[in-house]
């Protein structure tokens, strides 16, 4: 009985120290993915460097969604030892549009009380000007 006890015990120990080593290998953003913390709305856009083809400059500035996005090197790169990377970003938006001054323009009655309270149902909305 001692002997089944003692067994018992050392195979947890094992499995412990197991886990531990194959948990250590994992980086920060295989957690994330992981837990499902990815954005929907994830994008990348090709940074090219210096030495860029003419392809990667016609792209500088645009966002994909990151599964549409072109493969680097891309299709038509002229250098032998392509540098682009990828830049990642939240979602394609490149700036607040939510702006609460840009239809101020447009009000039929500008001295009407603004009434709306929520922020977004994006964790980014209110970031630039927040609510209340």
């Amino acid at each position: 009985m001692a002997e089944g006890i003692l067994w018992g015990a050392l195979a947890i120990v094992v499995a412990m120290t197991m886990m531990r080593l194959f948990r250590r290998g994992k980086t920060e953003a295989d957690e994330r993915v992981a837990l499902g913390d990815v954005h929907p709305y994830h994008c990348v856009g090709v940074t090219a460097m210096s030495s860029a083809c003419v392809a990667a400059r016609k792209l500088q500035g645009q966002r994909f969604l990151a599964n549409e996005a072109p493969r680097l090197p891309l299709q038509g790169c002229s250098s032998l030892d392509c540098t682009c990377v990828y830049a990642h970003f939240d979602d394609r938006r490149h700036h607040a549009r939510r702006d609460p001054w840009s239809h101020q323009a447009l009000a039929i009655e500008p001295e009407q009380v603004e009434r709306r309270v929520s922020r977004g149902r994006r964790k980014t909305d209110g970031m630039y000007h927040p609510a209340n």
